[in-house]
């Protein structure tokens, strides 16, 4: 497989014909539209796929919020009011801290939980 970039690499490159795909993990800006306790409503420049997952990380009542996010719809077409294609998903694990970063920013009181381990 031949490229058309100049090699700038100082070390030897094995190439990899295998057909192995790998994850490429980028940094898109998303415009917060809503908020619940479930989820987020987010405008995107870029159309997200329905049924996939992304790292939503921003800062809500003071705090950074960093979660993972489930996409179950995404609009057909870019939303000019929104500023792009506006996506819901839901969060489907919180951790204590994330749980409490939004409920701090709805407002709400966060119940006390205990757990036990048997």
């Amino acid at each position: 497989m031949e490229h058309k970039i100049a090699e700038r690499s100082h070390r030897p490159r094995v190439a990899v014909d295998d057909g192995r795909v790998v994850a490429l993990h980028v940094s898109v800006p998303v415009r917060l539209l809503g908020l619940s306790s479930e989820g987020l409503l987010l405008a995107c420049e870029v159309p997200l796929r329905a049924g996939s997952t992304v790292r939503v990380a921003t800062e809500l009542a003071g705090r950074r919020l960093d979660v993972e996010l489930c996409v179950d719809q995404v609009s057909n077409r870019p939303d000019e009011g929104a500023g792009g294609y506006v996506l819901d998903g839901r969060i489907p694990s919180f951790d204590p801290t994330a749980r409490g970063i939004i409920a701090a920013f709805l407002g709400e009181s966060v119940p006390c939980t205990a757990f036990a381990s048997y």
